[in-house]
């Protein structure tokens, strides 16, 4: 089976710790189709406005499809726990985000997916959230639009890449960035206060090609990097070599606060 690209609308209860995901996924298959899925409630799956059968064994999604070739949608719900898997609740200061981490296998969490490491696509993220809060993901905003006392955000299609590279966040942030050559690098910020103060003490140094590797490593996303720091991720990060791209590509970043 190959999987071309994900389109997927998540439609995010930020206090009630829960979600409605509308995905369509677009593929080919000689057989039935068989996606990943965990904690999920499947609704319905249609192709072509027609309802498909499926069942759910184990952590398999399975489409009575046949071999296909085209998109399928389907309708689901989801809760987001107090783990460290798949989309989950972040608590701080008597509040809260809703972040991701799906390495290496976890994205089947928030959305039925083909979730293997070398199974690559492209994907279309929006996100339906309170109108005071924030969404970021791996690519930048392509549009957001009010919709009654909420926000549809759109974030631009991503490069062919694994699923857990996907990342989605919601709530208040602080935003810091700066240039390398044409890289920009963006830190976004949500950090315990105790955190918080010892950054206003030491203010980030400009961002150098001394301290990052951007112009001898372009990144496959362009002009725009996410680097998300979170209460309980106090550390820069490392660097990195990145191989899950659907073209061969690497970076090497450091960020220093």
């Amino acid at each position: 089976m190959d999987v071309s690209s994900y389109d997927l609308f998540i439609d995010l209860d930020f206090q009630g710790l829960k979600f409605k995901g509308i995905l369509v996924v677009t593929l080919k298959t000689d057989r039935d189709i068989v996606l990943n899925s965990v904690g999920l409630s499947i609704d319905r799956i249609r192709r072509n406005d027609v309802n498909c059968q499926f069942s759910l064994k184990d952590e398999n999604l399975i489409v009575r499809t046949g071999a296909f070739e085209g998109s399928v949608k389907v309708e689901y719900a989801g809760r987001v726990p107090n783990s460290l898997a798949g989309i989950y609740r972040a608590p701080y200061d008597g509040t809260h985000l809703v972040t991701t981490h799906f390495e290496a296998a976890q994205a089947r969490r928030m959305f039925p997916c083909v979730d293997q490491p070398d199974m690559k696509a492209e994907f279309k993220l929006s996100v339906r959230v309170d109108g005071d809060l924030q969404a970021i993901s791996n690519m930048p905003i392509e549009s957001e639009r009010r919709d009654g006392d909420k926000k549809i955000v759109t974030f631009q299609t991503t490069p062919r890449m694994s699923t857990y590279l996907l990342y989605l966040g919601v709530g208040k942030f602080q935003v810091r960035s700066s240039k390398v050559g044409e890289t920009e690098i963006i830190l976004e910020l949500r950090l315990a206060r105790c955190i918080e103060a010892h950054l206003q003490k030491r203010r980030p140094r400009k961002l150098s090609s001394s301290s990052t590797d951007t112009t001898r490593y372009p990144t496959p996303f362009q002009k725009s990097i996410l680097w998300r720091f979170l209460s309980f991720r106090w550390a820069p990060w490392k660097t990195g070599v990145q191989s899950h791209f659907g073209k061969s590509s690497s970076w090497s970043i450091r960020i220093r606060v």
